[in-house]
């Protein structure tokens, strides 16, 4: 980056000497190749950037996704947490990877603006009078007031309008069921809900614009207006010397680019305030994964454990806890506290343990093709789970639900024959 932007900045000098060479009579054909070249050079350096960028964004998302994977990997107690649930799918689905990718690459340009500005700027200083130099950094300075004074609201709003943006995405993507299955009453609650969403995250999207562009009007009067002064002083003012003011009437385009340039570098510390609180919800969400909740709470009733009653959740992991085989069945109602049961069960015995909820359609399998029926494809799945060595304990929620009779008394043989050297906890209704 430091090269292309180096390449560009030393047009200006290979262009005065042209203006130089021409007007003296002498031979210019050298300067002029110079000057060509790094029009044409920084392409290379410029490509090599960009790729180097884009190298670094899709490592910087894994990294992220590996770091909140490991934050909230075994983190049983929250398992029922609902909001935080839809958070975190909706950040690592659908968030993550556009924030990185645009605040990474804000920075990048930004990085290319700063030092495309810092050494034209040092070109031009050298070239031509000093008083635009003054004024560049009397805008530089007014800039960084304005920059200072809209840090706060920009990044307050901004924080709003990515949580806002986070609920949203979360209601869209409940759609397929709401919709697909025809029934009026779901779909209706659905299109209300994405309205009310979607029209928070519309007002708090425009919001955070508008100051974002109000803050731009103001940057540039700020960037072009000094320097604007100053040349319609110097070439008014009857004292310039000549060849300088040619100098500077023939380097007005570079110069107006330069503050232009000026004005899109401040514009991208705005961005880069608003992507960086951005930034801090997705990361916040790491902490919300790796905070500490209390265990499973629901109280227990009307539950037994292999035909014995049992009152209280001390009860039952009194009767399952201490246990290194076997085969133990909860049975109750819906309600009663079976599926608490084996969430506390799962948190004391942490990786010896594994735990297969009964709506367990999102996790990864090796063995289980999509062609499968609900029912192979449960009994796929609980042959693999018999398969791995380290678990000691099974802890099966409802198993046997929508399996076909002849999966069913297969596995139902496995788990007996398993549970002679594994502890086996099943609920059933």
């Amino acid at each position: 980056m430091l090269l292309h932007q180096a390449i560009v900045a030393s047009s200006t000098i290979f262009l005065t000497a042209i203006i130089a060479s021409f007007q003296a009579g002498k031979p210019f054909l050298p300067a002029l190749v110079m000057f060509l070249a790094t029009m044409t050079l920084p392409y290379l350096p410029g490509a090599i950037s960009f790729y180097t960028l884009q190298v670094w964004v899709n490592r910087a998302h894994m990294r992220f996704v590996m770091e909140a994977a490991s934050a909230g990997a075994g983190n049983v107690n929250a398992y029922r947490n609902g909001d935080l649930r839809e958070r975190t799918e909706s950040i690592l689905a659908r968030n993550s990877y556009p924030v990185i990718r645009d605040y990474l690459g804000a920075v990048h340009e930004l990085a290319s603006f700063a030092l495309n500005s810092l050494l034209s700027v040092l070109v031009i200083g050298l070239l031509l009078p000093a008083q635009l130099l003054l004024g560049y950094l009397a805008s530089l300075l007014m800039c960084a007031v304005i920059i200072a004074a809209l840090t706060r609201p920009i990044a307050r709003q901004s924080a709003h309008s990515e949580d806002c943006y986070v609920r949203f995405s979360a209601t869209l993507s409940k759609c397929w069921d709401n919709l697909m299955l025809g029934n009026r009453h779901n779909r209706n609650v659905w299109v209300a809900q994405v309205d009310d969403d979607g029209q928070r995250f519309y007002r708090a999207s425009n919001r955070l614009e508008l100051i974002k562009q109000v803050g731009n009007v103001v940057l540039a009067a700020a960037s072009l207006g000094p320097s604007v002064l100053l040349i319609v002083m110097l070439a008014s003012s009857g004292q310039t010397a000549a060849a300088s003011l040619a100098a500077v009437i023939v380097s007005l385009t570079r110069i107006f680019l330069i503050l232009n340039a000026l004005s899109t570098l401040v514009y991208r510390v705005l961005d880069l305030i608003s992507l960086h609180a951005k930034m801090r919800v997705l990361f916040r969400l790491q902490a919300s994964l790796s905070a500490a909740e209390d265990p499973p709470r629901g109280a227990i009733s009307s539950i037994s454990i292999n035909g014995q009653a049992v009152g209280d959740m001390q009860q039952a992991l009194d009767i399952l806890a201490s246990r290194s085989a076997g085969r133990f069945t909860i049975t109750g109602p819906n309600g009663g506290g079976k599926s608490t049961v084996l969430l506390r069960l799962k948190e004391q015995h942490r990786d010896r343990g594994f735990l297969l909820p009964a709506q367990h359609g999102n996790l990864m399998w090796k063995s289980c093709p999509d062609s499968f029926s609900t029912g192979q494809r449960s009994a796929a799945i609980l042959t693999e789970v018999l398969g791995i060595a380290h678990i000691k304990c099974l802890l099966l929620d409802e198993w046997d639900a929508n399996m076909d009779e002849a999966n069913t008394r297969r596995i139902d043989a496995l788990l007996e024959h398993t549970s002679k050297e594994r502890i086996v906890i099943e609920t059933r209704h």
